[in-house]
């Protein structure tokens, strides 16, 4: 093998590499922006509440809607 055809194999694999990188940091972003969003949706219907308007149906629900969601990262 040509050490041009090795340099170019090489430089595909490093591309490749840094476009996985990204689509995994994306999804980790999108993952975050759950969380936090779960995060406020939970102390919305927590906080100062007494009783507390959450409930183990309503927690269900909640993440069944974040974790059932298709992510953009994903379908590229």
């Amino acid at each position: 093998m040509s050490l041009q055809a090795t340099e170019k194999r090489k430089e595909t694999l490093a591309s490749m590499c840094d476009e996985r990188a990204r689509i995994v940091q994306d999804q980790f972003n999108v993952s975050m922006n759950h969380i936090q969003a779960m995060s406020i949706l939970i102390s919305t219907f927590h906080h100062a509440k007494s009783p507390s308007a959450i409930d183990q149906v309503l927690i269900f629900n909640i993440c069944n809607i974040f974790l059932c969601q298709p992510s953009d990262s994903a379908e590229k």
